[in-house]
């Protein structure tokens, strides 16, 4: 009898920590993709700039791969460079990167990166919310 609160306590956890982790996927959109060719290399993704939005990030799908720069350009001209100078392990994101002012037009995101190994290409997700 004393197993039954034990398993209502563990399952109850179980349910907070699986909300939370949905809470900090919530509301965000994908804008692109881009696969890595070899080598260091700077690509840039468009978007349509009609979105608003108030965060950014980039997520390292099936490779890990070293981001060196990123920077968002938006529709009224404004630019800004944010600080994900860093390695990101395959399935893992950056932080939630702040775009400055209020929600922000974003008309194209400028990424430099290298990869590490020979093999699969790395993929690169960008979102925003």
């Amino acid at each position: 009898m004393k197993i039954l609160p034990f398993l209502v306590l563990s399952l109850g956890a179980t349910a907070l920590g699986t909300a939370t982790a949905a809470q900090a996927q919530a509301g965000w959109r994908t804008v692109g993709y881009k696969t890595v060719s070899r080598g260091s290399d700077r690509d840039t993704i468009n978007l349509r700039g009609n979105m608003r939005d108030r965060q950014i990030r980039v997520c390292a799908l099936n490779r890990p791969i070293h981001f060196t720069r990123l920077t968002v350009r938006f529709q009224n001209g404004g630019v800004q460079d944010l600080p994900v100078r860093r390695i990101l392990n395959a399935g893992t994101c950056t932080a939630p990167q702040k775009l400055n002012g209020q929600r922000r037009n974003i008309a194209a995101v400028n990424m430099t990166y290298s990869r590490f190994a020979p093999g699969t290409l790395p993929i690169i997700r960008v979102q925003a919310r």
